[in-house]
């Protein structure tokens, strides 16, 4: 492989996988059960992946493994950088245990609300950037198209909800 990102969390040890895709532990956590979802091959975002895919993992490996119906996932797909490296790396998304209620916590304009992850996926246009989040069973928020929005923004909104949030780990 010559995908950085890709080489380098496969490594990690994989809490949750199918042939498609993984769930490893953020190796730099803003908070306490900070989990990465990801491809287990070359994409640049969830939404460029095959979407049937995509809910099999979530649907069958991945809420066998989790208690999902308290995860949120956020996804920045197609970013142009990832943490301090310029182009996109690979399509990952932050998923965290957060109990708390939160609906459209970055008020971008643009922004979409869809009933389920499968909705949300299939209304992202095939071209640009897109924010994504939400809570699994509970709907999903897609911004697009987004374009010059701050750096870590996902990991630095996630540090504010933890001061009012009760966060979890699962192990």
């Amino acid at each position: 492989m010559n995908n950085i990102f890709l080489d380098n969390i496969i490594k990690e040890e994989r809490l949750c996988f199918n042939d498609d895709f993984s769930i490893v532990r953020d190796k730099y956590p803003v908070i306490n059960g900070h989990y990465l979802l990801f491809p287990n091959h070359e994409s640049r975002s969830l939404a460029d992946c095959n979407i049937g895919s995509v809910m099999n993992f979530i649907d069958n490996t991945f809420s066998n493994t989790f208690v999902a119906k308290k995860y949120m996932l956020f996804e920045r797909g197609r970013a142009n950088f990832c943490t301090s490296v310029d182009g996109v790396i690979h399509a990952h998304a932050h998923l965290f245990d957060i109990s708390d209620e939160y609906g459209d916590i970055f008020h971008l304009p643009d922004t979409k609300f869809y009933n389920t992850l499968e909705d949300a996926l299939r209304g992202i246009s095939p071209e640009g950037q897109y924010l994504l989040w939400g809570r699994f069973y509970q709907g999903f928020f897609v911004s697009q198209p987004i374009e010059n929005i701050k750096k870590r923004l996902i990991r630095n909104t996630v540090g504010q909800l933890k001061e009012k949030s009760r966060v979890h780990d699962f192990r």
